[in-house]
């Protein structure tokens, strides 16, 4: 199936007390979003999550449109501390100063941030920047979602999926700076390490916590 149609979309925000959760394909490019989290939000949803590339939101007026309308929580997507790890992941140039942009203007319009990022070969070792960088747009947590063989990863996986004895010293080292800076860290599938403490299970903020399939990288990388 497509993408639902406006109506498709309108019919489903029906349920009181209900998380509503946007995502699939890019959420910000369809031009009715904000009538659709004003009719979530006006139906008694509990809670109205953002999945995003986070890039639109560098708009801070079309940010601030999206809190207006009840949105409380955008789950954004950054695959690296730096422009070359995260532009290498998303083959978007010029794509991670948008991102930050957008999670710094969204926290400005006062919607709660959470920054998603797939583990892969590519970045695994900048985890500890990337906590020093979620901190800093003033994101409430991280959720680093450990990549597994499905979908195009599972052909690609030796040059996608590190060694999960190679990711877990770079997770100690984000665990620790996470705890230094009060970010809360969440990991999934939860591997070897404290679990996250109570009530930080992610799902409130995060569109969907479990198993996650990178996309396929550059063939140059």
């Amino acid at each position: 199936m497509g993408d639902p149609d406006d109506a498709q979309v309108r019919a489903s925000l029906t349920g009181r007390g209900q998380r509503v959760v946007f995502m699939g394909g890019e959420p910000t490019l369809r031009q009715q979003l904000p009538a659709w989290i004003q009719q979530a939000r006006s139906a008694g949803a509990a809670r109205v999550v953002l999945q995003t590339n986070g890039r639109r939101l560098a708009y801070r007026s079309y940010a601030a449109s999206l809190a207006e309308q009840g949105l409380d929580a955008v789950d954004i997507s950054l695959q690296g501390p730096r422009a070359e790890i995260h532009d290498h992941h998303t083959r978007c140039p010029g794509s991670h100063g948008q991102t930050v942009a957008g999670a710094r203007a969204a926290r400005r319009c006062g919607l709660t941030v959470g920054i998603t990022c797939v583990v892969t070969r590519s970045n695994f070792r900048h985890l500890e920047a990337l906590v020093r960088l979620a901190a800093k747009v003033g994101a409430a947590r991280l959720h680093l979602a450990l990549a597994r063989p499905l979908g195009e990863a599972l052909r690609l996986a030796p040059r996608v999926i590190p060694p999960p004895a190679l990711v877990e010293p770079h997770l100690q080292a984000a665990r620790a700076r996470a705890r230094a800076v009060g970010l809360d860290l969440v990991v999934s599938p939860p591997g070897p390490g404290p679990e996250p403490p109570p009530g930080v299970d992610g799902e409130d903020l995060f569109a969907g916590l479990g198993w996650t399939a990178a996309a396929p990288e550059r063939e140059d990388g």
